[in-house]
């Protein structure tokens, strides 16, 4: 009796993977009808999220976490929803990224968040768009839930922490689906053609005591072009991005001089604003935008 070949049998178990249904669906957060939703606020939506795979390259399984707008029992709340691509730094998984990205479902986005071999989102820098790939192709499924989460064709952002930001950056370039770029903490490799990018929305935050020195961050963001909003964050270090920061972490970073219960609320005020103005079209969000002032924030010119 004949054998199939192993390289088609690896494709066949790695189509039925892209395939399969998501894990088990977690309730994140509860709805809350009277949250406000105003900038660095939560919104009234809840938060759900489930594991996905995918497959890229060929031949190499991606898993990925979907963070959606939920109700009670964690099916999707309505929708369409934008998209919010979400990369983690250098050897810091998506979990650890998990409060922006419930923060970012209750006001009414669809986050992915893409894991990478190893914990490096720069040797497989194309695995937010094979992400986003799978999500499209699953939007129409009666069965999936993130059936109807988002409209195919829409504005995207793509963020990122550290590593994650330098890869984002490099997404935005190439990916014509993704109109808005959002780093914290990161700036692109020199050769990624950020200055092609005229017309497109990007955000730039770091935090002042990052490890890496302000000035550094600024000077490499001077190749942005506009419209861009480039902002320092008080007393925030590099692993107030993510939690669960361990010794080993903050031995190797800047002391912050604020708690996070202050400085995260401070980055969320311009975030939100800034996704309610790029991915919703909303007036009044690119007005506080443009008028700037956000407490706890230095704007950078």
């Amino acid at each position: 009796m004949s054998r199939t070949p192993f390289l088609l049998s690896m494709l066949l178990l790695l189509a039925a993977a892209g395939c399969a249904s998501p894990g088990e669906i977690e309730i994140a957060l509860q709805p809350d009808a009277a949250a406000t939703g105003l900038d660095g606020e939560r919104g009234p939506n809840g938060a759900a999220r489930a594991t996905y795979w995918t497959q890229g390259r060929v031949s190499d399984p991606i898993e990925f976490e979907a963070t959606w707008p939920a109700t009670a029992t964690g099916e999707l709340a309505g929708g369409p929803y934008p998209v919010v691509l979400s990369l983690h730094g250098g050897f810091v998984g998506p979990e650890r990224y998990r409060w922006i990205a419930e923060h970012m479902a209750t006001r009414g986005y669809v986050v992915l968040a893409p894991k990478h071999t190893l914990g490096l989102a720069i040797a497989e820098s194309d695995n937010a768009s094979y992400t986003l790939d799978e999500v499209e192709d699953r939007v129409d499924d009666e069965g999936d839930p993130l059936f109807g989460a988002i409209e195919v064709g829409a504005p995207v952002a793509c963020t990122g922490h550290s590593l994650g930001g330098t890869v984002s950056g490099m997404r935005w370039v190439a990916d014509d689906r993704i109109e808005a770029l959002g780093i914290w903490a990161s700036y692109p490799p020199d050769e990624t053609d950020v200055e092609s990018m005229e017309g497109y929305h990007s955000l730039l935050l770091t935090g002042s005591e990052d490890r890496i020195d302000t000035s550094e961050f600024i000077e490499r963001w001077e190749r942005f072009p506009e419209p861009v909003w480039k902002g320092v964050v008080e007393g925030m270090n590099h692993y107030d991005w993510t939690d669960d920061a361990s010794e080993a972490d903050l031995a190797k970073d800047g002391a912050s001089t604020r708690p996070l219960e202050e400085t995260r609320p401070d980055a969320w005020r311009v975030i939100d604003a800034w996704l309610d103005a790029v991915l919703l079209g909303d007036p009044e969000a690119a007005d506080r935008l443009a008028a700037g002032g956000f407490a706890g924030i230095e704007e950078v010119e």
